[in-house]
């Protein structure tokens, strides 16, 4: 699917989940990746895999508007890394989702929401399999664990997410 027009199909009603799925697993930037592979030191292999992944959060933030969800350390660099891109970004919200997702970060007198993760790969299970999902998913504890998504999945009170972003994320349409 190229995306180069603003407008959603999914909006109007045209697209859907399963086609909107489709377009953004073939939607490629060549940039992003060779961001992730400059910046973080991923091969080409790990950085079009952390792309996948990010374009699958953005899924999750974009046709859940009301809800809100945290993406973990190595998705957010991936998020990080496409926004630089502004135009590209803007023209694949708008496209595929109808409207531009903000990335949120905690402010330092905000609540940690500790619940994010969880709701976050809850949602994330349910839409690509939770034997899908990459270790991109996998989230850091307040200690500094890493807690892999079925653990999270397992654990009902939630992890707080630690990292450059805190527990940034895609936040409800106002």
């Amino acid at each position: 699917m190229r995306i180069d027009k603003p407008g959603s199909a999914l909006i109007r009603g045209i697209m859907s989940p399963a086609i909107l799925l489709a377009g953004i697993a073939d939607y490629k930037h060549p940039g992003v990746v060779r961001k992730l592979m400059q910046n973080h030191g991923m091969s080409q292999e790990d950085a079009e895999e952390l792309f996948e992944d990010t374009k699958r959060f953005l899924y999750i933030c974009g046709t859940n508007p009301d809800g809100s969800y945290g993406p973990s350390h190595e998705i957010d660099k991936g998020w990080h890394e496409f926004l630089m891109f502004t135009q590209d970004y803007r023209n694949f919200c708008t496209q595929l989702f109808g409207r531009f997702i903000d990335h949120r970060p905690n402010m330092p007198d905000e609540a940690v929401d500790r619940k994010r993760p969880r709701r976050t790969l809850q949602a994330a299970a349910e839409i690509f399999g939770a034997a899908n999902l990459s270790r991109n998913w996998a989230y850091q504890s307040a200690s500094g664990e890493l807690k892999t998504p079925a653990v999270i999945l397992a654990n009902e009170a939630g992890y707080t997410v630690e990292g450059p972003c805190d527990s940034c994320g895609c936040s409800p349409c106002e």
